[in-house]
């Protein structure tokens, strides 16, 4: 009987290494979980020579610089300022043609803000740091430019948006609204549903706590989130909306994914915004674009290419469209057109989308039709 022993203590030897390994990974994840969530890649970016913006600089609340840039309003839209907060990749640069889209449609001001270690700004991001420097340049918005002001949060960019405005709100001075798209309902909640093993509701240091905060926000809210978002699964959009207090809307995209989800809604993205800056914000902002078709050059100042936005048309064609906005985005910010676009089929698909539009609930809006923009 001199093997059992033997075994057993292999045995232990083996789940010995095996906890060691594990408790070795937990540890790499603990002191580097940092560089993991944010990543901003690529240098301070360039302004294009055709494109007339404001320098916006600003120093947070522990001396660190900040810099973006601050797209003015025309017309009506000077009256109104979407600052916005970008996803954890990239840098203001990649959301320009997103920016100048809106801006076109309504022309609402914008303002492309950068946190610290983002689009060549000094420092090192996190939680705290996302939230001083978003405060400065919130400040300098109200100072400078004036007038309303719409928070715009971007996946980790809503965690920045929520806690801005529940701040702002608990101060007395709420924002005029909060667009959160593709957002979570904690950065916890992110994490459990990816990581479980690594235990992340015990070891992440960066939380973005959004479901606690949004009934805080004391602003109309309107959520964007596609039902095909990989990142952020629809559930967090949904969970954030039905906790908000009204008014609130929610545009909820089948087949959206969480990096083009805008691009999948298309022109349902600028009619919902139409009534969220109208009725919500009540500045009386109508879209400036014609309604039937978005041109390339039109609203992207890229090509001179009309691409009609009817969904009527073959299944073939409308992802022969599909990607040519693919090409037309990607080419744009530098990234492999298979990030957006691909054989999607028809929109209406079978498996289970169109359920999930139809359980956005109240004051919700569904883009249904799945008409495309290029």
């Amino acid at each position: 009987f001199f093997p059992l022993p033997i075994m057993l203590v292999g045995g232990s030897a083996v789940m010995g290494r095996l906890m060691l390994g594990y408790a070795g990974l937990l540890l790499l994840a603990y002191n580097f979980q940092r560089r993991l969530i944010y990543m901003p890649f690529g240098g301070a970016p360039r302004l294009p020579q055709d494109i007339r913006a404001q320098k916006v600089a600003v120093v947070a609340s522990d001396g660190l610089l900040t810099e973006g840039w601050h797209l003015k309003g025309e017309g009506r839209g000077e009256k109104v300022t979407l600052v916005m907060f970008h996803g954890n990749a990239g840098h203001r640069g990649h959301r320009l043609p997103w920016a100048m889209a809106i801006r076109k449609a309504f022309g609402v001001g914008v303002v492309l803000t950068d946190p610290r270690g983002y689009g060549g700004n000094e420092g090192m991001p996190d939680e705290e740091g996302l939230y001083r420097d978003a405060e400065a340049c919130l400040q300098w918005t109200k100072e400078v430019v004036g007038g309303k002001i719409v928070l715009y949060g971007e996946s980790i960019g809503s965690g920045v948006a929520v806690e801005l405005a529940r701040r702002m709100n608990e101060r007395g001075s709420p924002v005029s609204g909060v667009i959160l798209q593709a957002a979570f309902s904690s950065l916890v909640d992110v994490a459990m549903g990816t990581y479980p093993f690594l235990f992340p509701n015990y070891l992440l240091k960066d939380r973005y706590h959004n479901l606690d905060k949004i009934d805080k926000i004391g602003a109309p809210l309107l959520v964007v989130h596609g039902t095909r978002d990989e990142i952020v699964p629809f559930e967090h959009g949904r969970r954030l909306f039905q906790m908000a207090k009204s008014p609130k809307m929610m545009l909820t995209v089948p087949g959206g994914d969480h990096n083009a989800v805008v691009l999948k809604a298309g022109m349902e993205y600028f009619a919902q915004m139409e009534t969220f800056l109208s009725k919500y914000i009540k500045s009386g902002l109508r879209l400036r674009v014609d309604p039937e078709t978005i041109t390339t050059g039109g609203i992207y100042g890229i090509r001179r290419e009309r691409i009609p936005l009817s969904s009527s048309s073959s299944s073939a064609d409308r992802t022969a469209r599909d990607n040519k906005r693919g090409e037309v985005l990607a080419s744009t910010l530098g990234v492999k057109t298979d990030h957006y676009g691909g054989s999607t089929g028809d929109c209406g698909s079978s498996n289970g989308d169109e359920a999930m539009a139809a359980a956005h609930g109240e004051g919700g809006a569904a883009a249904s039709s799945c008409p495309y923009l290029s």
